[in-house]
């Protein structure tokens, strides 16, 4: 949450077209880590390696697509590429938060002032 928050203040995501060259070279590079860890795993299994009893690779690889995924995300974003899409997440998102206080307020309220709760 405070992440977040950091980036919204920082104007992060006003400012993704001034940095397309990173977020192009993020996206190269995690793809290239996630398909190289991923043959790493193959021969691993195939050759038996030993190291795997005390590292497990898989988390690198885990990581690296995240970082891919959120890199094709933004390099999407940036290009203009399904405007649409992204129109209807940030509605989503809005709908969702207005929706999530509006619960809890009904549930408070309904423990402080309902039939059941601490009064």
């Amino acid at each position: 949450m405070y992440l977040g928050f950091s980036a919204y203040r920082f104007n992060i995501f006003n400012r993704l077209s001034d940095h397309k060259k990173y977020i192009k070279r993020f996206f190269w590079y995690s793809l290239l880590a996630a398909v190289l860890m991923i043959l790493l795993d193959f021969s691993t299994d195939r050759f038996n390696w030993g190291y795997v009893n005390y590292y497990d690779p898989w988390f690198i690889t885990i990581l690296s697509t995240m970082i891919f995924i959120l890199s094709s995300i933004c390099w999407l974003y940036v290009e203009g590429k399904f405007k649409r899409f992204f129109n209807a997440l940030q509605f989503m998102g809005k709908n969702d938060t207005y929706q999530l206080y509006g619960s809890k307020r009904n549930i408070l309220l309904r423990f402080l002032g309902g039939r059941f709760g601490f009064v």
